[in-house]
């Protein structure tokens, strides 16, 4: 049903001056919405796809929770530990405990891998900050399903939840042993796709 339908039968109740405030006032908020989706920088891509391609399949919340992620982490520099000493990203401790969706996550690796763009660096990176590399493997055939042409790399890590830098909160734990991740680049580190899944105890 379009936005304004459901008001239809309502706008002999209002005067032409208060009806025209309203409806502006209702374009902005869907305007608010379209303009989130379409401002990422870098745009966010799971499977090739960004989050305006995929509105239609999206699961319900999914979209307001990368909502949530793009505003709370507007940069790269936001997902990691302050350290004035420490200016390389390569070098910063992610925020783990500040993230407390999937979606903050995936929204922050993407960001990450966005800056480094190499491959050497990303892997390092996941090492040195909890992560455990389960798998490596260069690919092209599967590549045209991230919509690229071209080789690529396939990361697979996990996280185990452990400790108080942990991500999503302490709830995680009661439920899950672990947090899966997928990671995948071009040859040259550019991220075509990021996503996450709780391993359930």
């Amino acid at each position: 049903m379009n936005l304004y339908a459901s008001f239809s039968c309502k706008i002999t109740k209002f005067r032409p001056g208060i009806l025209a405030v309203i409806l502006v006032l209702m374009a902005v908020v869907e305007g608010s919405a379209q303009e989130i989706l379409s401002n990422e920088k870098p745009p966010f891509l799971w499977h090739g796809k960004t989050l305006s391609e995929r509105k239609e399949t999206l699961r319900e919340g999914e979209l307001s929770r990368y909502q949530d992620a793009f505003q709370k982490f507007p940069s790269v520099g936001s997902c990691v530990e302050q350290d004035s000493g420490n200016t390389e990203l390569e070098n910063r401790r992610f925020s783990w405990s500040r993230m407390l969706t999937k979606e903050q996550v995936n929204w922050c690796l993407f960001l990450t891998a966005s800056e480094l763009q190499s491959v050497g660096k990303l892997t390092e990176w996941f090492i040195r900050n909890d992560l455990k590399l389960m798998e490596l493997k260069q690919d092209q055939r599967s590549m045209r399903h991230y919509k690229h042409n071209g080789s690529g790399f396939s990361f697979s890590v996990t996280h185990g939840l452990k400790g108080p830098n942990s991500p999503l909160g302490w709830w995680s734990r009661l439920i899950a042993y672990g947090l899966s991740i997928s990671v995948v680049t071009t040859t040259d580190g550019v991220p075509l796709s990021v996503g996450s899944t709780l391993l359930i105890l």
